[in-house]
């Protein structure tokens, strides 16, 4: 197995350390003035969000399927 610098990850985070992660990205998103970082950062909350999103659609579908 080769390692690389640029590797993807597996990591294990709940919901509401998400929603941490993605408020403190855009709170300091808001005094930075390097727009290269801020799109970096972007990136990041926008993988967040997604996961967020299939979090709450798969939710929602289990919520209706569950509905007698």
């Amino acid at each position: 197995m080769s390692f690389q610098l640029k590797s993807d990850h597996n990591v294990v985070l709940n919901t509401d350390q998400i929603w941490q992660l993605i408020e403190l990205v855009s709170t300091n998103n808001q005094y930075n003035e390097d727009e290269e970082e801020i799109e970096s950062w972007n990136q990041i909350v926008n993988i967040f969000e997604g996961v967020l999103d299939n979090f709450y659609s798969k939710l929602e579908e289990e919520s209706n399927n569950n509905v007698t």
